[in-house]
């Protein structure tokens, strides 16, 4: 049983999401060297006004009231970030659907004695999905495909009872499974519209003018084609990015914005029952170098404080050269560190937690 959770039109919402004062107001995305910048996303404000991806600076700018930002990449790895925790909450195994950005498919098998039934499970991931500012589209079924196809082309939450992928995909647009320019002019041509009057024809038929995509197509709008499943590595390594707009230059305030993406990082490696086994930290400085550094307590640590603790004594020793306009804080999580005591010995601190600062 697999859910996917698909962010709608997720370029945009990655933007929206570092600036939630325009959610509500037309806005585009540019990418691009200026003056040949070209229109990469738009919210759906934007699009209700007549933009349409591709069109120039100059031509999105003849709507008045659409605001222009500029497209950052770190803003997209943060959204990808945020979804992946989130995902990670609700099962072991995720995969990224690398060619639908932002969108993960989960292994829910045996996740019902946690979040209860699909229809709860997805309802709830919905719902962590929206606290965490982002709208997402939510599919259940028993076919890997068939639930992506189904968190892509409908909204909300979808639900599929075993055995009912054809019947669920069937009205969804032959477009809907992802088809190459030729295949989609073919069926245009033939009149195939939905995945259900693609899977009414005779598989032998399109084998044999398509080949052994055609097997793969109307397999897929069956809601029968399988996948082998490669799962994100569990030992990932979670990064916070965060973009400043003016230079700091004050250890205090550094360590200030280190405590929250220390924190973050910590609930999600916490999330996986992981610690933290080393810290990368790269400092953008104005100017444009980089200053880098790394701590490696001596063992994995899930306390905040002592991590900060380690980061503060390293920087104080070697600190940056300018002022920080950027940061970039890179986890390598580990198992945690677990001591056997004896049944007769008295409590002690954890290892892990014990840290001693020398003058």
């Amino acid at each position: 049983m697999y859910a996917v959770l698909h962010p709608s039109n997720f370029f945009a919402q990655a933007a929206a999401h570092q600036r939630p004062e325009l959610r509500k107001s037309p806005f585009v995305v540019l990418d691009g060297e200026p003056p040949s910048e070209m229109v990469f996303a738009a919210n759906n404000a934007a699009r209700s006004q007549g933009v349409e991806i591709g069109m120039t600076r100059i031509q999105a700018e003849a709507f008045s009231e659409v605001v222009a930002l500029r497209r950052v990449i770190e803003h997209e790895h943060t959204a990808h970030a945020t979804l992946h925790h989130i995902a990670c909450m609700f099962s072991p195994r995720i995969e990224s659907v690398e060619e639908r950005p932002g969108t993960y498919a989960l292994d829910i098998r045996g996740m019902d004695l946690l979040y209860g039934n699909a229809v709860e499970l997805a309802n709830k991931l919905r719902r962590s999905v929206m606290t965490a500012g982002f709208l997402a589209n939510i599919a259940v079924a028993e076919n890997f495909h068939a639930a992506i196809s189904l968190a892509c082309g409908r909204a909300g939450v979808s639900v599929v009872p075993s055995g009912g992928e054809a019947h669920a995909i069937g009205q969804l647009p032959v477009t809907a499974l992802e088809l190459a320019p030729e295949h989609e002019a073919t069926f245009a041509v033939w009149g195939i519209r939905t995945c259900a009057e693609l899977a009414a024809l005779a598989e032998t038929d399109l084998i044999a003018r398509l080949g052994q995509a055609g097997k793969r197509l109307h397999s897929l709008a069956c809601g029968t084609w399988p996948h082998l499943m490669f799962p994100i590595d569990r030992a990932s390594k979670p990064v916070e990015r965060m973009e400043l707009d003016f230079p700091v230059e004050e250890l205090e305030r550094l360590l200030f914005l280190l405590s929250r993406m220390t924190t973050e990082l910590l609930e999600r490696v916490r999330g996986k029952a992981l610690a933290i086994a080393a810290l990368r930290v790269v400092l953008r400085l104005d100017g444009g170098a980089e200053h880098e550094r790394t701590v490696r307590p001596a063992l994995p640590l899930q306390d905040t404080a002592t991590l900060l603790k380690l980061l503060q004594l390293d920087l104080e020793t070697h600190p940056p050269t300018a002022g920080v306009v950027g940061l970039e804080l890179h986890a390598q999580s580990a198992a945690p560190y677990r001591a056997q005591h004896g049944l007769f010995l008295p409590q002690a601190p954890e290892p892990g937690n014990q840290c001693s600062v020398r003058g």
